[in-house]
């Protein structure tokens, strides 16, 4: 079992419900006798169209964390990596942990999002207890709210971590926030 971001096996412990989610199916596949291939995403920018509705109604972003920082991927690195995986040879029991070219604020994600759409987007910063209620309203447990909004508390801490495994396997560089943000910019107009 070999990551691809640095040689080191994913950690046994994961901190968040989400990451928890994913690395029990990683355990499935794994056990299950069969060649495997995991593909792992740090972070999507896709998740950056939840912001749409409200930026196109009031050029806005709502988010408890403006200093998080995540090296987003596009969804097209993610599905050439894939593609290759499938289909070429040397995959086989890899686990490719795959990111943006560098990490950027959430602050630095809705000023790229509103260059491409040609109109400043304003960050609003609701308190800890808006965005748990929120959350309890869309269906999360208040304990899992609370482990996701800690996790994002820690990317506040620290540079959200790059690896270059997109260009390793694909042979070109991974695509920047600036230019998911131009190839998305109808989608938040």
């Amino acid at each position: 079992m070999k990551d691809c971001s640095d040689g080191r096996p994913a950690p046994a412990v994961q901190t968040d419900p989400v990451n928890r989610r994913h690395a029990a199916v990683e355990r499935e596949v794994e056990g299950a006798g069969v060649p495997w291939t995991a593909v792992r995403a740090r972070g999507l920018a896709s998740s950056l169209l939840g912001w749409a509705p409200e930026i196109r109604r009031h050029g806005t972003v709502r988010d408890a964390f403006p200093r998080a920082s995540r090296a987003l991927l596009d969804e097209r690195d993610a599905a050439e990596v894939a593609v290759r995986a499938l289909i070429g040879d040397g995959h086989d029991g890899a686990r490719h942990v795959l990111s943006g070219p560098r990490p950027l604020t959430t602050e630095e994600q809705a000023a790229i999002i509103g260059r491409a759409v040609g109109r400043p987007i304003r960050l609003l910063v609701p308190s800890r207890g808006e965005v748990i209620e929120e959350m309890a309203s869309e269906g999360w447990e208040r304990a899992a709210a609370e482990q996701m909004l800690d996790a994002y508390a820690r990317m506040s801490e620290a540079p959200g971590a790059v690896t270059d495994t997109v260009e390793r396997v694909t042979g070109s560089p991974a695509r920047s926030l600036d230019q998911w943000a131009r190839y998305h910019a109808d989608d938040f107009r």
